[in-house]
């Protein structure tokens, strides 16, 4: 009798490479198989090198401590130096996509490199795409220190399909393309504002306000040191404790008719595990005059994604708001913009829908919302079971 072994699907490791520190994450077999985060000290900034150093320090760390296997990784480039640009170009088979996009890109000093996500506009008289450019040479920087390592970097993203990507169980119906979700990452060097119909991306921005901006503001404000302006900072709000999935979504008051109560997860009752609802409550006005003028102008550049795409499809609305991102575990901040906004807002979390390994101790406190780990999440995800993809 022959006995046939059993291989496990071993997935490329996940990098995200975040402002505050880099997170790894691995599945096999659709499974959690290892997570671990590196941290970059206070004051390294936007120090290249330095931040280089750091990646290869910990990527050693990490490779060494047997967790992880395989060689190859994919990468997850920051938002601080990824531009995200909605499109219009002209419909023509003669068009060169990569030259149309750069033409319509600000000058800088690096070589922009480019990736398009195509948006389907059957019909159209233009062609509508939304541009990803990150500088080249910062790309190029990372992918060769991982390189050095002997690691096969078997692709390099930006923020916007590994986003979503994170909630691909949520959106898995064909109904659910009728759902308009603003996905926003927020994080300490930057905000990234997708807008996506179920699975499909329509609408993406980049916006450069993070935790950062609020520090060097409260700082200023305070007279202190932008390390203990942080602490004072998240010292407002404890980490967003998770939701029990039977709490119903409650829309903020002022929030458009009809919005109502809105049930994510129609197969069950309540919403599914990975969403937890922006608690309702005071938004902590007094506190946040020193970074009201941040918040503002957070707020703004998200009003302007919003009727952007409301210019371009007017018959279709935005239904709700995910945060993620390490600034979305401050409650008081995501619910803020949410009564802002006047829309329905939750905290997203796809950790709590993975399961891991059997025996694998978790660094993450799994009774606390992780959305800071979404995009790792995503980027794992992208990898599994035929999912993989990408941008033209």
């Amino acid at each position: 009798m022959r006995l046939r072994l059993r291989t496990s699907n071993v997935q490329p490791i996940a990098i995200d490479l975040g402002w505050s520190s880099i997170k790894l994450l691995q599945l096999e077999d659709e499974a959690i198989s290892a997570t671990t985060a590196i941290s970059f000290p206070e004051g390294i900034e936007d120090d290249l090198e330095a931040r280089v150093g750091i990646l290869q320090s910990g990527m050693r760390d990490a490779m060494g401590s047997g967790r992880f296997k395989g060689r190859s990784v994919v990468v997850a480039m920051p938002a601080y130096c990824t531009l995200l640009q909605a499109m219009q170009l002209e419909r023509s088979a003669q068009m060169d996509l990569e030259l149309a996009m750069r033409a319509k890109l600000p000058p800088t000093d690096d070589e922009w490199m480019v990736r398009a996500i195509e948006v389907d506009t059957s019909g159209s008289v233009h062609r509508d795409v939304i541009c990803q450019a990150m500088p080249r040479s910062v790309v190029l920087r990372h992918v060769e220190a991982l390189h050095h390592l002997g690691l096969d970097v078997v692709g390099v993203v930006a923020q916007p399909l590994p986003m979503v990507a994170a909630f691909d169980h949520v959106n898995r119906r064909v109904e659910d393309g009728d759902i308009g979700t603003m996905y926003v990452d927020i994080g300490a060097g930057g905000t990234t504002c997708v807008i996506a119909r179920g699975r499909e991306i329509v609408q993406a921005r980049s916006i450069s306000v993070g935790g950062r901006h609020m520090d060097d503001c409260l700082a200023q404000s305070l007279k202190c040191d932008v390390i203990e302006a942080r602490k004072n900072r998240v010292s407002w709000s404890p980490v967003a404790p998770k939701t029990p999935s039977a709490t119903p979504l409650a829309v903020p008051q002022g929030a458009e008719e009809g919005g109502g109560m809105l049930v994510l997860d129609r197969r069950g009752e309540g919403v599914v595990p990975s969403l937890d609802p922006v608690a309702s409550g005071s938004t902590m006005s007094d506190m946040l005059g020193p970074i009201r003028p941040v918040i503002g102008q957070l707020t703004d550049e998200l009003r302007l994604c919003i009727r952007q795409h409301q210019d371009r499809w007017p018959d279709q609305r935005v239904d709700r708001v995910v945060f993620t991102g390490g600034e979305a575990r401050l409650d008081w901040l995501c619910r803020d913009i949410v009564q802002s906004l006047h829309l329905a807002g939750q905290v997203g979390d796809p950790l709590a829908a993975m399961q891991p390994l059997p025996g694998l101790v978790q660094e993450q406190n799994p009774d606390e919302a992780r959305p800071h780990w979404a995009l790792v999440a995503g980027l794992a995800s992208m990898q599994t079971g035929g999912r993989r993809r990408g941008s033209r």
